[in-house]
């Protein structure tokens, strides 16, 4: 089975829908996110900053990239339902290229 990732997001006052075309891949409510990330994917010659969400005690994050539509829509959600988010986190993810740069910009970090 191929791996669509989501091309959509969708905000509601109780969370976010992820889809891909017509279908909802995952959604999750805005009381079960316990970390938010942030960090870099090598694309092959460019990077794609994703967000990932961890809803669970497990280390599996749901994640979206930053050419989702409703990317910077979400962004702006984020910083309005966690008011202590981590404001700067974009550059330390940015640079240097080609890295991953996983941060955690609000939550708690995942620990096994």
């Amino acid at each position: 089975m191929k791996f669509e990732a989501p091309n959509k997001i969708t905000l509601s006052e109780d969370g976010i829908s992820f889809a891909h075309e017509l279908e909802t891949l995952f959604s999750l409510m805005w009381h079960e996110v316990r970390e938010i990330v942030a960090y870099k994917e090598d694309c092959f010659g460019v990077d794609s900053i994703c967000i990932g969400f961890r809803i669970s005690d497990s280390d599996n994050y749901l994640r979206v990239f930053e050419e989702t539509e409703g990317y910077e829509e979400m962004l702006a959600e984020l910083e309005r339902r966690f008011p202590d988010i981590r404001k700067n986190w974009f550059n330390e993810v940015a640079f240097p290229a080609f890295v991953p740069n996983w941060t955690t910009i609000w939550g708690t970090s995942f620990s096994k």
